[in-house]
């Protein structure tokens, strides 16, 4: 080994936000807990759909999504009003995407972990109605990085020079009234 290589390797496990969850009245605490089909590289497109679909046909047994409810996205940093067409349409996406990432990038990427997670919100901050849920649909993929394996990092190819696994994990957020 060269100076400065290091070997480093994540375990793959699904993390949640609990800054986030204590940000908006929710103990992480999970209420109820259900895992989603694992996508691969190799999923046709009619089973990417299908896990856009059992998603929200799981998430109708815990949240109401059929009447106005709020998503929110990580990368718009805010609550968003939403009704089931639109939520179809973001889980649909969310699906499509990572498809996409892991058939776009390198063939060492693939998905270890797709599930839902529903809170409940119980702090006087989080909301007036205490009757709510928050739903954090949490999805993790992994890389195995060689010395000197190229990869995307989202922005420009580069090359890596620690070998290891490399973990992430995305969240969507679905806030609503129990069904």
């Amino acid at each position: 080994m060269f100076d400065g290589e290091r070997i480093v390797m994540q375990k793959e496990k699904l993390t949640r936000d609990v800054r986030f969850l204590l940000r908006n009245g929710a103990v992480p605490i999970p209420r109820a807990s259900f895992d989603i089909p694992l996508i691969t590289r190799d999923s046709p497109r009619r089973d990417v759909r299908d896990a856009a679909e059992g998603i929200f046909e799981d998430m109708l047994d815990h949240v109401d999504i059929r009447i106005p409810h709020e998503l929110y996205f990580p990368y718009r940093r805010q609550w968003e009003p939403s009704d089931a067409r639109t939520t179809m349409e973001a889980f649909d996406a969310l699906c499509d995407n990572l498809h996409t990432q892991m058939k776009a990038f390198d063939v060492s990427r693939e998905m270890f972990g797709f599930r839902t997670t529903v809170y409940p919100i119980v702090f006087p901050w989080g909301r007036r109605n205490r009757n709510i849920l928050i739903a954090d649909i949490t999805s993790g993929i992994s890389t195995r990085l060689g010395d000197g394996q190229r990869y995307h990092d989202g922005h420009q190819w580069t090359f890596s020079q620690m070998k290891g696994r490399r973990t992430h994990t995305g969240h969507l957020y679905v806030r609503g009234t129990p069904t």
